[in-house]
């Protein structure tokens, strides 16, 4: 089988379950795909990863599968990057822990659970996106399905590039979606209100500025 030629200027994405056997079972191929990398980023904490190098592996096997691919990863001369960082976590487990002792009958569930998809998703990986695209072909990505499909969507991974499969989670993202539309409408807000401080146009007043000025 004629193996394809990997476009130089995307970075190879290795997709994965958070779990010791879809590790176990694809660990072969990833110390394949290390050959002539130069970084790892990874969905793991940047503590995570020191542990990791240490030989101190976490108690809790989810992390403790990813931190095997780190390990592998420093044999081979890899610089390794966490994608994720603690602030981060801590607020996405503070909310999860908040909507289970939430009824399901309680007005503000939907709200919370929105809330809670969109520090799973969207917070996350615009941050991964601004750490990943300086990078190409030199570095490589492991993240779960879910976040995998939504980062080859954004920086135009193309197929040769996938090493796994993806797992679209359009419920999930729709309810992430609503909250960031909240958050998007109280930046506009706010953006507005000090503009009004300082004495600067906005909206419609801005626009017909903008027109009188280039004649459009």
């Amino acid at each position: 089988m004629k193996k394809m030629v990997l476009q130089a200027n995307k970075p190879v994405l290795f997709s994965i379950l958070h779990e010791r056997i879809s590790v176990n079972v694809g660990i072969d191929l990833f110390k394949e795909s290390l050959k002539g990398k130069k970084t790892l980023f990874i969905e793991l904490e940047p503590i995570d990863v020191t542990q990791a190098l240490g030989g101190k592996m976490h108690s809790l096997q989810s992390v403790a599968a990813y931190q095997k691919l780190v390990v592998e990863a420093g044999k081979a001369g890899l610089k390794v990057v966490a994608l994720d960082n603690r602030k981060d976590i801590e607020e996405y487990s503070r909310m999860a822990k908040d909507i289970e002792n939430t009824s399901h009958s309680d007005k503000k569930f939907k709200q919370k659970l929105e809330r809670m998809c969109y520090l799973e998703y969207n917070k996350r990986e615009t941050k991964w996106l601004k750490k990943l695209k300086p990078h190409g072909a030199e570095a490589i990505v492991v993240m779960h399905p879910g976040h995998a499909s939504e980062i080859a969507k954004r920086l135009r991974i193309p197929k040769q590039n996938i090493i796994g499969s993806l797992l679209k989670k359009p419920g999930r993202r729709k309810l992430a979606e609503k909250e960031a539309a909240r958050i998007r409408v109280r930046e506009t807000a706010v953006r507005r209100k000090n503009a009004k401080k300082k004495g600067k146009p906005t909206g419609f007043a801005r626009k017909a500025l903008v027109r009188r000025r280039t004649g459009k």
